[in-house]
C-alpha cells in the first residue's frame, strides 16, 4: 500500500483517538493487576486493609479482588455495592462466611433516591447493566430495558458504615468509573490503590481520569480492559 495513503489513513484514525497496529503487537494481558498491588500494600502495613468495592456483581464472575479476600481474608475487609437485586443475593450469599465484609444493595450516585439504569434484554445481563445508555449502545445490543434501583450518595454510604478510610477502592460500573473514582477523591479519600475498568470510558473520560490520578499522586498501568493506579509511596 502507498505509504502516503498509510500515513494519512493513520492520521485521520488517529484525530479519533484510533492507532494502528500490526496483529502481532496488538497487547494481550490476563494478568490480575490487584495480585501484585495487594500483597504490596499488606506489606506496608500492620493493620488490616479496607476496601471499597462499587460494581461488585455476584462477588465472583469476572472479579479481580475476589482473589485476593479469598488469599488474605484475615487482612482484608470492606463493603461490596451492588444495585441488582437478583445478583445482590448471590453476593450476599458468596460472601456469608465473612464477617468483616458487608453488602450494600444499591448504585452509588450523587443522590439518595431512585434511579434508573439500563440492562440487557437476555438471560443474564448484569455484567452489562450501566447508568450509562451509550455503552450498552455500543455493545451492540438491540433490546435494551430500563431497571429502577436504589442510589446511595458517597455521603450517606460513608456515614451508614462509618467509613473513615479506604485503602483499595475497585470499580467496575460499565462507563461510570470514572465519576465513581472522582466521587471518592473530591470527598477526601485518598485510597493507596485504585483499580478500575477503563474499557468502556471514552477518550476525554480516559484522559481525564490519567489527569486527575497523577494530580493525585497515583502512578498508573494500564491493559487493554482495565487500570491500576497506586500511590507513590506503595513499594512493590
Amino acid at each position: 500500500m502507498n505509504r502516503k495513503i498509510v500515513e494519512f489513513v493513520n492520521n485521520f484514525l488517529h484525530y479519533y483517538g484510533f492507532h494502528i497496529m500490526r496483529r502481532y503487537r496488538i497487547p494481550q494481558s490476563n494478568l490480575n493487576l490487584l495480585s501484585m498491588a495487594v500483597p504490596a500494600l499488606l506489606h506496608n502495613t500492620k493493620n488490616k486493609v479496607f476496601f471499597l468495592q462499587v460494581g461488585a456483581s455476584d462477588g465472583l464472575t469476572n472479579d479481580p479482588l475476589n482473589p485476593m479476600i479469598n488469599k488474605y481474608s484475615s487482612q482484608i475487609e470492606g463493603i461490596c455495592i451492588e444495585p441488582l437485586s437478583n445478583v445482590f443475593k448471590k453476593l450476599v450469599s458468596n460472601y456469608s462466611a465473612y464477617s468483616g465484609i458487608k453488602c450494600e444493595n444499591s448504585a452509588l450516585t450523587d443522590c439518595d433516591d431512585e434511579i434508573f439504569m439500563y440492562s440487557p434484554v437476555s438471560e443474564d445481563g448484569s455484567q452489562k447493566t450501566s447508568l450509562k445508555l451509550d455503552v450498552l449502545n455500543g455493545h451492540g445490543f438491540s433490546e435494551i430495558e430500563k431497571i429502577k434501583v436504589s442510589g446511595i450518595s458517597l455521603s450517606s454510604l460513608v456515614k451508614k458504615y462509618e467509613i473513615t478510610d479506604i485503602d483499595i477502592l475497585q470499580v467496575d460500573v460499565e462507563g461510570y468509573d470514572y465519576q465513581v473514582i472522582r466521587m471518592v477523591l473530591d470527598f477526601g479519600f485518598s485510597p493507596s490503590i485504585i483499580h478500575f475498568e477503563s474499557l468502556h470510558l471514552n477518550k476525554d473520560e480516559m484522559a481525564a481520569s490519567r489527569a486527575m490520578l497523577s494530580e493525585n499522586g497515583y502512578l498508573c498501568i494500564e491493559t487493554s480492559k482495565d487500570t491500576l493506579a497506586v500511590k507513590k509511596h506503595l513499594t512493590f
